[in-house]
């Protein structure tokens, strides 16, 4: 089935149940992947003039995360309300650890894991930054048992250890 609305990206719920869309509409959706139906509306800052770039799936589907200028938001899939929000300077992408308790946030030559109970923030290679500032950070991918992380830029792949952060 099609789905209407202005949206450019797209990410399925791993239960396949759900769609989430977000981009060019200034807000993200999430539909019913069998009807079509609209379940949730999670809209951006009232006073935003950005439109939401990245966001992520929780392993469980119960939670969203979205990722604009303004900062880092965490929905609840159950609701449809906000439940966490902070700034962020790193801008890039986001994965939800597979316990989904954590965020990577990636971007340009930094990342930064947000633990979601304790709202600390573990930085990945924090002062030991890449040969090259602009050098973004394209993608990553996290380990089954969350213990390892990769992220991949333009010029380097580096695996980390998300505990404390250091480059393995």
């Amino acid at each position: 089935q099609s789905l209407e609305a202005q949206q450019i990206l797209v990410r399925v719920f791993p239960q396949g149940d759900r769609v989430l869309t977000y981009g060019r509409s200034y807000g993200a959706f999430i539909w019913n992947a069998s009807t079509g139906d609209l379940i949730h509306s999670l809209p951006l800052h009232r006073d935003t003039p950005w439109r939401i770039n990245f966001c992520a799936v929780s392993y469980r589907g119960d939670m969203v995360a979205t990722l604009d200028r303004r900062g880092l938001a965490v929905w609840s899939t159950v609701t449809g309300r906000r439940t966490r929000f902070r700034s962020s300077n790193v801008f890039g992408g986001l994965l939800f650890f597979p316990q989904d308790d954590r965020l990577l946030v990636f971007g340009y030559a930094e990342s930064v894991i947000w633990n979601l109970n304790s709202g600390r923030d573990t930085w990945l290679g924090r002062g030991s930054r890449h040969e090259d500032p602009l050098d973004r950070i394209n993608t990553a991918a996290i380990s089954a048992d969350g213990r390892l992380l990769v992220t991949c830029s333009n010029s380097l792949a580096t695996v980390w250890d998300a505990a404390d952060g250091a480059a393995l």
